[in-house]
């Protein structure tokens, strides 16, 4: 039989007496710590991998670039997806239709560049530089032509033979009794220095004629090949017109407009050139046929005279210099 358990009643005999602290005793065998009260867990600082992400409202592409304060680029493509952009190409049929008395070496040179022209879908900057580079080519060779016209060389040599004559034709005054009076072998005296260092010169000369003249037809072939450029430019541009849309006509037609007179200017540029060397061509014979034979010859008939002539001599020495001055004003425009 079990036993109840006793109450412990407190001062007054009726309150059940209430627990005293647990006491300790020092050395005492270790007894297990009453559990601590749980207590609900207080806000404190946390890690920011710990905090939970801030909810993100989604909105729209265009809303969410308003709300940053800017509008969104609206990105078009420029070509179809999936399409392969193709360079314009021509027959030789459809150019000759255009250009009937077209080379077939001109109308192979407006193939290429029809193949070489921007793409179709491309815009009107690009169309800008249609002939460009053809245009730039022409422009150098003319600064070119130029630079040749002005060699000083080529007034050097003009001036010199001009020297010639005029002592020529004062000893050919002297010859034949001129107002002066003065006699054949002073003038000479005077003149004969002059004279040989103009030949002197001429004769170094000659070379540096002969080498601007291969400069020049150098120059002529270049500029014909651009000429040909620039037809086949011309034929490229009639071509294209038809095949362009009215956003690319506007620009392609000032293109070739601007192509056109170029070709004129290169068409120009090619009969000056042929003026140039007929010029030279000219002046070099000049000089080689007065320099290295008729001066000689002139030179060799007043060494033996003396100071005093015979009327034979002096009418023979008047013909040979006669004919010298004669040569230089055929030959050298005034």
């Amino acid at each position: 039989m079990k036993r109840a358990p006793s109450i412990v009643r407190g001062a007054d005999g009726n309150t059940p007496a209430q627990p005293g602290p647990t006491r300790i005793s020092i050395g005492a065998a270790p007894s297990v710590p009453p559990a601590a009260p749980q207590c609900p867990p207080q806000p404190g600082p946390q890690s920011l991998s710990s905090r939970p992400a801030p909810t993100r409202l989604a909105l729209p592409g265009a809303a969410q670039a308003e709300a940053a304060g800017h509008r969104r680029p609206v990105l078009k493509p420029s070509v179809l997806a999936g399409v392969q952009q193709r360079p314009f190409a021509a027959a030789a049929e459809e150019l000759l239709q255009l250009f009937p008395d077209a080379q077939p070496q001109a109308v192979q040179l407006a193939q290429q560049q029809i193949g070489a022209a921007p793409l179709p879908t491309a815009g009107a900057p690009d169309w800008m530089r249609f002939g460009e580079p053809q245009q730039q080519r022409l422009a150098q060779l003319v600064r070119q032509r130029l630079q040749l016209a002005e060699e000083p060389l080529l007034r050097q040599v003009p001036l010199l033979l001009r020297q010639l004559h005029a002592r020529m034709s004062d000893l050919l005054e002297a010859l034949q009794g001129g107002v002066f009076r003065r006699t054949p072998a002073r003038i000479w005296s005077e003149a004969a220095p002059e004279v040989r260092l103009a030949e002197t010169r001429l004769q170094q000369a000659l070379p540096q004629l002969q080498s601007h003249q291969a400069l020049l037809a150098e120059l002529a072939l270049q500029t014909g090949a651009a000429h040909r450029q620039l037809q086949a430019l011309d034929m490229a541009a009639a071509w294209l017109l038809e095949r362009t849309g009215d956003d690319i006509h506007t620009t392609l037609s000032a293109r070739a407009a601007a192509i056109l007179a170029s070709q004129a200017l290169a068409l120009e540029q090619l009969q000056l050139l042929q003026l140039d060397q007929d010029h030279l061509q000219a002046l070099t014979a000049m000089v080689q046929e007065g320099v290295l034979v008729r001066l000689p010859a002139v030179l060799a008939q007043l060494a033996p005279w003396g100071p005093r002539l015979s009327e034979t001599q002096r009418l023979l020495l008047a013909d040979v210099v006669a004919e010298f001055k004669a040569f230089i004003e055929r030959k050298l425009p005034s």
